[in-house]
């Protein structure tokens, strides 16, 4: 249920091309965000941003692989630059 409304009222502010506030309310989000199991219902938030710019595609996934080993706690914990 929490994915869907912050996913709602995504859709709303990246409709009303408030794509600044966007960004902030994805960031805070994902910083709250306490579970993988959340974490991954909230990752198509991000990706409103890929037409914007592209190369971003590519830093989630890198970014979301590093999240998931971190959680399991294997291998490297080193931060990706982005």
């Amino acid at each position: 249920m929490k994915a869907r409304v912050l996913n709602d009222l995504a859709n709303a502010l990246n409709e009303a091309g408030k794509h600044d506030q966007l960004l902030h309310l994805v960031q805070r989000i994902w910083l709250q965000t306490g579970t993988r199991n959340l974490a991954i219902k909230l990752l198509p938030l991000g990706i409103k941003f890929i037409p914007f710019k592209p190369e971003i595609g590519t830093a989630f996934c890198e970014s979301f692989d590093w999240v998931d080993t971190f959680l399991k706690g294997q291998g490297n914990t080193e931060v990706p630059s982005i």
